[in-house]
């Protein structure tokens, strides 16, 4: 359910939670946090319309077109966009 103007002036920030206790290792929390967080920060930083008006298939052309070429340079184990899926 989508706030009001007026609550979402008392929004300090946000977060992105993952417990990583079931984590073995490095990779799989890259994998399970990526290209996740991506999209988190896009939500978080960007100024967007509201979720049912936001365009997706432009996201991912961005991701596209630049983001797995940043994850790839950082060496982040991220789940690619066409699998496999857990």
């Amino acid at each position: 359910m989508a706030g009001t103007a007026h609550e979402a002036r008392g929004v300090i920030g946000t977060q992105a939670n993952l417990w990583t206790e079931v984590a073995e290792n490095r990779e799989r929390v890259d994998y399970q946090a990526f290209p996740r967080l991506v999209a988190f920060a896009d939500v978080a930083w960007s100024d967007l319309p509201a979720p049912d008006e936001r365009d997706f298939d432009d996201f991912e052309r961005r991701m596209n077109a630049a983001h797995y070429a940043r994850l790839d340079a950082l060496g982040v184990a991220y789940r690619p966009p066409d699998g496999p899926r857990p």
